[in-house]
């Protein structure tokens, strides 16, 4: 699954106009689109994919790092592909959204690997065809 993500967006830096078009083709009816860090909407009631940036809109940056977030039942659930490397990139959004529950915090990705995107949309990708429960277990 990765082979085939990373064919369509590369294995390096991603830009939401990219992950936007590849999301919306892999994950259909299930993708939700890509956001800031402070334009997420209220966490979707049936299973909605996401792909959030770690930046807010007015921090200055064209974004730091994509999260998955998977939305269920009107839970919000994140994978950070960074596992535990990733903790202070993703502080302000635990601040944001502290209802959230986050994946393991096991690392799918070296800090030098600039895939993060890729592995969001793999990880969302996971959580459409397996369940947000395989997504959690990333």
């Amino acid at each position: 699954m990765y082979e085939q993500v990373a064919g369509l967006l590369g294995r390096s830096t991603t830009y939401s106009s990219d992950l936007e078009s590849v999301g919306a083709l892999l994950l259909g009816s299930a993708w939700g689109g890509v956001h800031a860090a402070d334009t997420l909407p209220a966490p979707a009631s049936t299973l909605t994919c996401r792909v959030v940036n770690t930046a807010s809109t007015d921090d200055g940056t064209n974004g730091v790092h994509w999260l998955a977030c998977a939305e269920e039942a009107g839970q919000r659930y994140f994978n950070d592909s960074l596992g535990a490397v990733g903790a202070s990139q993703r502080r302000a959004i635990e601040r944001r959204y502290p209802g959230a529950q986050w994946a393991d915090m096991d690392a799918e990705q070296q800090p030098s690997q600039r895939d993060c995107g890729v592995r969001a949309l793999v990880a969302l990708i996971i959580a459409r065809d397996c369940s947000v429960q395989c997504f959690m277990r990333l």
